[in-house]
C-alpha cells in the first residue's frame, strides 16, 4: 500500500502542467486581481477587504482546481484503461487506492493554499 502512495505522490509532483495550473495559477491571479483594486476598499457586507477576500477565493480555486482535474480526471483515465481492474487482482486492500489517491490530491492542494498566503 505504501509503494501505491508513494507512485501518486510522485506521479503528482512530475505533472509540470498540472502543478502550474493548480500551484501558481491561483497566486498569479491574486496578484493580478489584488492590484488592481484599492487596499482599503471593501466587499459589501462582509467587512473584508478586497485583498482578504481575493486570497481565500483563489486558496479555495487552487485547491478544486488540484482535486478536481487531477485526480477525478486521472481515475477516470485508469478506469478506462484498466488498471483499477488490474490492482483488484493484486493483494492491495481496496482502501489502500482510495487512501493513495486522496495523498496525492492532498499533497498538490495544499501547496497551493500556502503559495496563495504566502504571496498575500
Amino acid at each position: 500500500m505504501t509503494s501505491l502512495i508513494k507512485l501518486e505522490l510522485a506521479r503528482a509532483l512530475r505533472n509540470r502542467k498540472f502543478l502550474f495550473f493548480s500551484v501558481l495559477y491561483p497566486s498569479i491571479l491574486f496578484l493580478i486581481f489584488s492590484s488592481s483594486s484599492g487596499s482599503d476598499e471593501q466587499v459589501d457586507g462582509t467587512g473584508l477587504t478586497v485583498a482578504t477576500y481575493l486570497m481565500v477565493s483563489m486558496a479555495s480555486f487552487g485547491a478544486l482546481t488540484a482535486v478536481l482535474m487531477g485526480n477525478s480526471e486521472r481515475i477516470a483515465k485508469e478506469r478506462e484503461s484498466g488498471w483499477v481492474r488490474q490492482l483488484r487482482l493484486t493483494s492491495l486492500p481496496g482502501r489502500g487506492y482510495v487512501l493513495a489517491k486522496t495523498a496525492g490530491a492532498a499533497v498538490v492542494s495544499l501547496p497551493s493554499i500556502v503559495v496563495v498566503f504566502a504571496v498575500a
